[in-house]
């Protein structure tokens, strides 16, 4: 189950961050509330070019009303203030309301999110 989560996520941060896809409003698979995730996170990330090749995995879980709780990183970027916005970009994130209206068996599987997060510039 978070193996699926971490492949769609590496999908979408090396293949999404070149074009901008559409992201729907509501989810209805596992991929699809993954995106959601990712997109919302990332138009909260503050960015500064020193995030330029930097990246930071991270792991949080959401609670029955799509909250986070029990925020961690799992790997560090090798900046103390990329690692900062991107907890406060998933906070500011939250709660990513748009999961609650997947079906039981995919918000149960996307309620633990692994993320790795990579700035990308407009």
């Amino acid at each position: 189950m978070y193996k699926i989560i971490l492949i769609i996520v590496f999908g979408l941060v090396f293949c999404g961050c070149a074009s901008k896809s559409r992201v729907p409003k509501s989810c209805d698979t596992v991929k699809e509330c993954s995106a959601l995730v990712m997109n919302k996170i990332q138009s909260n990330l503050v960015v500064d070019e020193s995030f330029k090749d930097q990246m930071v995995k991270v792991n949080f879980h959401l609670d029955e009303q799509a909250n986070v709780v029990n925020y961690s990183v799992i790997q560090p970027s090798q900046l103390a203030e990329l690692n900062e916005a991107v907890k406060a970009a998933v906070y500011a994130s939250s709660p990513f309301s748009e999961v609650l209206f997947a079906a039981p068996v995919v918000f149960t599987e996307i309620k633990e999110i692994n993320l790795t997060v990579t700035p990308y510039f407009n």
